[in-house]
């Protein structure tokens, strides 16, 4: 027979404990005892349950937000990259989108080699 958990009062107060410390939902999965699937089922068959996970992982991301800008501000460079580029990804971002859509003909010209051809 299957380990069925039950979706119990208790184990909500745990998960949403667990979600508004660290937004994670395999963290608040484990501190309950119960597999990610298991709670993301219940997420989904109990949606005043899925509507109060989304607002304590809001409130954990809060949390994480918070302590990365006290990073910033305390001449923690990785966090302020980290910061930037997510606030700003715009400016600061890695990579930039090129558009490789061409019409008309092309010509690739290519240098002649020193060394002969190859």
């Amino acid at each position: 027979m299957a380990n069925i958990s039950k979706f119990t009062p208790e184990k909500q107060a745990v998960i949403l404990e667990a979600l508004h410390n660290h937004p994670s939902l395999g963290r608040a999965a484990r501190k309950a005892r119960v597999t990610r699937q298991t709670l993301r089922n219940w997420r989904r068959e109990h949606p005043e349950f899925g509507a109060a996970c989304e607002a304590a992982r809001e409130a954990g991301f809060d949390a994480l937000e918070d302590a990365l800008i006290e990073r910033g501000e305390k001449n923690d460079t990785t966090a302020a990259i980290f910061m930037l580029k997510g606030w700003k990804p715009e400016r600061y971002q890695e990579r930039k989108a090129v558009d490789m859509n061409l019409t008309g003909n092309l010509t690739v010209l290519f240098p002649e080699r020193s060394d002969g051809p190859q």
